[in-house]
């Protein structure tokens, strides 16, 4: 079992406008990204990028081993190409008993 010490949320400003979050949970030896939004008005432009690499750096300042999260299949499958991209394997999944095409998939990244 691991029990996260605090929770921790990032946001990007642009010209004081915020227009994009990130949460961390980081423990003893993992952090988790428990969610990165972009404002639509402003996707494809590398904010998530910029946010999740800001993430690999607090990680490893943290001396952390690794760095996780769930992805929301059902609304994000393509989603999981992305993480991969950044080095993320796919590691299990968590099915949701009461919408059986719900399901999130466990993914994780060694620092």
């Amino acid at each position: 079992m691991h029990i996260f010490e605090h929770f921790d949320s990032y946001v990007a400003e642009i010209d004081g406008k915020v227009v994009a979050g990130m949460g961390l949970d980081c423990g003893t030896y993992a952090c988790l990204v428990d969610f990165i939004i972009v404002n639509s008005e402003y996707r494809r432009q590398g904010i998530a990028k910029k946010l999740l690499l800001f993430a690999f750096k607090y990680a490893k300042k943290r001396r952390q081993k690794i760095i996780k999260g769930l992805v929301d299949v059902k609304n994000n499958k393509s989603v999981l190409d992305i993480w991969a991209k950044y080095g993320f394997k796919q590691d299990g999944e968590l099915r949701n008993l009461y919408e059986p095409n719900d399901y999130y998939v466990y993914i994780y990244k060694r620092l």
